[in-house]
């Protein structure tokens, strides 16, 4: 799998770091009309706003919430959350119906077993998924399936 920094040839945004694959996939879609639901922003967070028509952000990291905030974003709402306790970060912000479900933060399951509760239809990008160095889980795997 190759990784690694990749302007959008769209927009010149810095794109997630995502596989090359998943990235090129994620290119060929229109989601200019989508609502995004990010668990756990950064660089990410000022792409998929390039991209889409709206961004929840769910961060626990004091650091990325500023970098988030500095963004500057218009079509965004960010929302600091501390880790614990796992339902107060796991819930789907105010007002929030998502189209595309990002996980990328903490709570990965608990945050996949959320998505899978909402309505559809619904795409969920999972990054690192089963990558024995950042997330195996046996139980989200079975949920996925």
């Amino acid at each position: 799998m190759q990784y690694g920094t990749r302007n959008d040839p769209q927009t010149g945004v810095l794109m997630p770091w995502y596989t090359h694959g998943a990235l090129d996939e994620i290119l060929t879609w229109d989601f200019q009309d989508q609502i995004v639901l990010e668990y756990g922003g950064g660089h990410s967070t000022k792409w998929w706003a390039s991209r889409a028509k709206y961004v929840y952000t769910v961060e626990s990291d004091r650091h990325w919430y500023q970098t988030i905030s500095d963004f500057g974003l218009q079509n965004s709402a960010l929302e600091l959350r501390e880790k614990y306790p796992v339902s107060s970060y796991i819930d789907v912000p105010t007002g929030c119906v998502p189209d595309i479900v990002a996980i990328d933060g903490e709570h990965r399951r608990e945050c996949l077993e959320v998505a899978l509760t909402l309505p559809r239809p619904l795409t969920i990008v999972f990054d690192n998924w089963q990558q024995d160095f950042v997330f195996v889980d046996e139980v989200a795997e079975a949920m996925m399936r």
